[in-house]
């Protein structure tokens, strides 16, 4: 699979999301993702982004290393937590942790982790997310996980889900 994609700049090997509902409807996703770095141009993932809004979430939990080519593991450098609109006059509680991975170059893989705790829902009672099946960037392995108190009201919706024949501009 990794040869048949060789000449992306980046590749995800693994993309895990579980999400945990709690029946007061706050909620924990941890999320775990692994990227191989193939080309100079993916250097920039080096710097994670994880948004977060801090008058109801939290980031917890965070673990990220990343493999060198040469086999070492080593772990990140720093972790910033910063304001999108610094020096702008917006006021929101938005916020970002930025975890910034040493050594990062073609060869390398980022493996990274971290728990985004949801402490209360926007809406009283409710939960709700979107998945998209369909990616951009190759990946071999996608699992999503909700897991829910058996007595919680669940309601699906999916959308755009006809088969439909994928362009060679695509890829799924």
């Amino acid at each position: 699979w990794e040869e048949k994609y060789s000449d992306e700049s980046y590749i995800y090997t693994l993309i895990e999301n579980t999400i945990e509902v709690k029946q007061d409807w706050s909620f924990a996703e941890k999320i775990h993702m692994i990227t191989k770095i193939q080309k100079e141009d993916a250097k920039s993932l080096g710097e994670i982004p994880i948004e977060y809004d801090k008058s109801f979430q939290e980031v917890r939990d965070i673990k990220a290393y990343i493999i060198t080519p040469g086999g070492k593991k080593l772990k990140y450098k720093s972790i910033q937590d910063l304001n999108p609109y610094s020096g702008s006059p917006l006021y929101s509680d938005k916020r970002i942790k930025v975890v910034t991975m040493p050594n990062v170059v073609p060869g390398s893989v980022i493996d990274w982790e971290a728990a985004l705790v949801t402490k209360k829902p926007i809406m009283k009672n409710t939960f709700w997310d979107s998945l998209s099946l369909s990616t951009v960037i190759p990946t071999k392995s996608y699992t999503y996980t909700l897991i829910m108190h058996k007595d919680m009201p669940v309601e699906l919706m999916a959308r755009n889900t006809e088969d439909r024949q994928m362009s060679s501009g695509q890829r799924g």
